[in-house]
């Protein structure tokens, strides 16, 4: 059972703040710009910003496949889709806050055209934008 003092140390180090090396683990720093994004609420504040995962991970000071994999532990969701739920939350809450046209909401939710966020939209919602304006 040479297994055993291995398996041993990885419980424990799983149950502290602490890796198998002894090395404490950092979690993924808020950034310290003017925006004030908070990357690790999961809710950057510009979703028309570069969401790319170089640019992200610059933002948290991080390298990219380290920042996908401090993301992914943190939010539970990869990358993609946590841009993804950051511009359809924008679009979301928009058409109820605004009067803009779908149009300007597209563009300030981060969606390169109106019909990407329609698509998003039908495919989360079951609603086209309008409709869900008009419905809340």
């Amino acid at each position: 059972m040479a297994d055993g003092p291995a398996v041993a140390a990885r419980a424990a180090a799983a149950a502290s703040n602490r890796d198998l090396y002894g090395r404490t683990r950092r979690p993924l720093p808020r950034h310290r710009g003017g925006d004030r994004a908070d990357l690790r609420a999961g809710r950057p504040v510009a979703p028309d910003a570069d969401l790319g995962v170089e640019a992200l991970a610059r933002r948290a000071g991080r390298s990219p496949r380290h920042f996908t994999r401090a993301l992914t532990a943190e939010t539970g969701t990869p990358p993609g889709r946590f841009v993804d739920r950051t511009r359809l939350e924008t679009a979301r809450r928009l058409p109820e806050d605004t009067r803009d046209s779908v149009e300007h909401v597209a563009a300030r939710s981060g969606y390169p055209s109106q019909e990407a966020m329609r698509r998003a939209f039908q495919r989360a919602t079951g609603l086209s934008p309008v409709q869900y304006r008009n419905r809340f």
